[in-house]
């Protein structure tokens, strides 16, 4: 007599354990937070880039301005209000001013920290921008040549962060560069 054994198969189940549907959802969960968290980051430099490149834009044609009026033109910088706008005691007419708050991209708002400086590198500047930084006015003039007396430093942060990125008026030229800011300095492409 032969035996034959039978071998009882159980189907297995071909669907997800509660446990495995858990980890997968968490994984997804984690991983969507990273994206977003990256996204809102790269979406605040990208503000804060615009600002800068906004600043040097709206300041070189101040600067052109004089040179073709053969007159000083003062702008005063708010940094409280995030603007820049004629002074006072501006010499070249109307200017428009440059209002930073509507270059704010999706949840980046935009802070300004504004200093002057005693001669720099054209390359790099100090960073100074922090939460006890003034939030006062100051004046800077372009003379009928396009110089400025002193180094203008402007510096643009994001909420709590520091300052990342910058742009600088160097003296005596009155040369403008943007850049960011890296190592406790404003480093710029020239």
């Amino acid at each position: 007599m032969v035996h034959m054994s039978r071998h009882h198969s159980h189907p297995h189940n071909q669907g997800l354990t509660l446990i495995e549907l858990l980890v997968a959802v968490t994984i997804l969960a984690l991983l969507s937070g990273l994206l977003l968290s990256s996204y809102l980051q790269y979406s605040r430099f990208q503000a804060l880039q615009s600002a800068s490149s906004a600043t040097a834009e709206w300041l070189a044609g101040i600067r052109k301005r004089a040179m073709q009026q053969n007159q000083a033109c003062s702008i005063t910088v708010s940094p409280g209000n995030i603007t820049l706008q004629a002074a006072s005691d501006n010499a070249c007419g109307t200017i428009p001013a440059l209002d930073l708050s509507t270059i704010s991209t999706g949840s980046a708002t935009i802070g300004l920290c504004y200093h002057n400086s005693d001669p720099i590198q054209a390359n790099s500047v100090s960073a100074t921008c922090g939460n006890n930084s003034s939030n006062s006015s100051a004046t800077l003039t372009f003379s009928p040549r396009g110089t400025n007396q002193r180094n203008a430093v402007f510096e643009f942060f994001s909420g709590t962060e520091p300052a990342r990125t910058c742009t600088l008026v160097i003296q005596p030229n009155g040369i403008i560069r943007y850049g960011t800011i890296r190592n406790g300095s404003c480093q710029t492409n020239s």
